[in-house]
């Protein structure tokens, strides 16, 4: 059987997991433990023996241990939707601080009816901006109707 990479650098025993995604922000970088680059997301892996260490995605991904890379590809994922999320949801957000727009939004009813949480759009449209699964479907919807309001 094949020693794990992780074991010959002596970072703990087999089997691990990823128990955390650690953003370290922008210009400010961890090193990998296990080949030292410098790392803006780090990912906290937990050893059998409880030995705890971070790693970058590249090394945790060049494992031959599936369930790593499967938690490692989850977590990636998720940050990646978040980061998305953050970046579509800006133009949304700069409309709803806009004080003459949440007033014309306030008096326009909620475009989904009955089956909208809330009764105005403006509720529909901060609804969206703040849930970011919801948004991923009505997104456009919601920032049409700012627009309109902002017009």
């Amino acid at each position: 059987m094949k020693t794990h990479m992780f074991e010959q650098q002596g970072l703990g025993l087999a089997p691990f997991r990823c128990v955390a995604i650690i953003d370290s922000g922008p210009g400010n970088k961890k090193s990998c433990d296990h080949c030292g680059a410098g790392i803006r997301y780090a990912f906290e892996v937990v050893s059998r023996d409880g030995k705890s260490f971070n790693v970058g995605s590249d090394c945790a991904l060049k494992t031959d241990d599936s369930g790593l890379r499967a938690t490692v590809n989850r977590h990636l994922n998720a940050l990646r939707r978040t980061q998305r999320y953050q970046r579509a949801v800006k133009p949304l957000l700069a409309l709803l601080a806009q004080e003459d727009v949440r007033t014309r939004l306030a008096a326009l009813p909620n475009p989904r009816g009955e089956h909208g949480r809330g009764n105005t759009a403006l509720d529909f449209c901060t609804q969206v901006a703040n849930d970011d699964r919801l948004f991923e479907r009505v997104y456009k919807e919601a920032v049409a109707i700012a627009r309109k309001a902002a017009l």
